[in-house]
């Protein structure tokens, strides 16, 4: 559930909203098995341990919950340096801090936040690669069916946002 929820954020939220804030960076280098490592395998790994494993569960003892997450959350964003990519990170952190709350899983959020990277690369890649970098309209993310991918996509997220918050 969590991954679903996670995965229907990033196609119908996140990266949409990453490739329109973000015109002119070609920067991304594929190519480079080291950098897509680090993206995917090591910065999740090391970002969580830090952020969740020792912010956020240093955070929960002095504050409530939503307090807790959020000012993590913030510290999160903040720590990413990128404007594009701080609203996104800050609520990536509000999820991933939520999940950490619930399922006191530390591997948990590592493996979320690895998805999330994995699936930004692979739509950055497709877009970059196939896609019309010279946006006017929201079918120049995805295409002519760009309305029919994020609308669904967010109804998912909300949907499952809720069952999760709920349990």
């Amino acid at each position: 559930m969590y991954i679903l929820c996670l995965t229907a954020f990033q196609i119908g939220l996140h990266i949409p909203t990453y490739i329109v804030l973000d015109l002119s960076s070609k920067s991304i280098h594929f190519s480079n098995y080291l950098w897509l490592f680090n993206v995917v395998f090591l910065a999740p790994i090391i970002e969580e341990i830090i952020f969740r494993g020792i912010i956020l569960r240093g955070l929960l003892t002095s504050y409530t919950p939503i307090k807790a997450i959020l000012i993590s959350s913030v510290v999160f964003g903040l720590i990413h340096f990128n404007v594009q990519q701080i609203p996104q990170a800050i609520v990536s952190g509000i999820y991933l801090g939520f999940v950490f709350y619930k399922t006191k899983s530390l591997s948990a959020v590592i493996i979320l936040h690895s998805i999330a990277n994995l699936l930004s690369l692979l739509s950055l890649f497709f877009h970059y690669e196939y896609g019309n970098t010279d946006i006017h309209s929201i079918n120049d993310i995805y295409g002519y069916l760009s309305v029919y991918i994020i609308l669904p996509c967010l109804f998912l997220f909300s949907y499952t946002l809720y069952i999760i918050i709920k349990k």
